[in-house]
């Protein structure tokens, strides 16, 4: 962790790069900000921030089933990909052209083509999810 002198060195220096982030925090959905000072990026719990999968209803009129959705997490960070561990696409991008996809211009990310998944056998008796602090 850095010191608060160097803290407010940084703050001084980037003010108006904290500012737009955190308009962007506030005004936009879904986005959300590490505070400057709680460490670079790798070092950030990404478990926290990744959801992993989530849900919604079907996209067609006879109801059908759920969609599940895989999450996918885009940094400027060569270590950002070491989420992929959790099952979430993470995808480590240049400092421009993450600043321009919180601008809402799109990442390009090359997926590979995948026809489905097959989950087969079972967990052994002994296996739990992990437990909280």
């Amino acid at each position: 962790m850095p010191s608060s002198a160097t803290l407010l060195i940084d703050f001084r220096r980037n003010g108006e790069r904290y500012e737009m982030v955190k308009w962007a925090e506030r005004t936009l959905r879904n986005f959300r900000v590490v505070p400057p000072g709680t460490g670079i990026i790798h070092q950030v719990n990404m478990e926290a921030l990744a959801r992993v999968v989530w849900v919604t209803d079907a996209q067609d009129e006879g109801g059908g089933p759920p969609w599940l959705h895989p999450d996918l997490l885009v940094a400027t960070d060569s270590h950002t990909p070491m989420i992929n561990a959790l099952g979430v696409v993470g995808w480590g991008v240049g400092g421009l052209e993450g600043q321009a996809a919180m601008l809402g211009e799109p990442v390009t990310i090359p997926y590979p083509d995948v026809v489905g998944v097959r989950l087969t056998g079972r967990l052994r008796r002994a296996s739990a999810p992990p437990t909280s602090p």
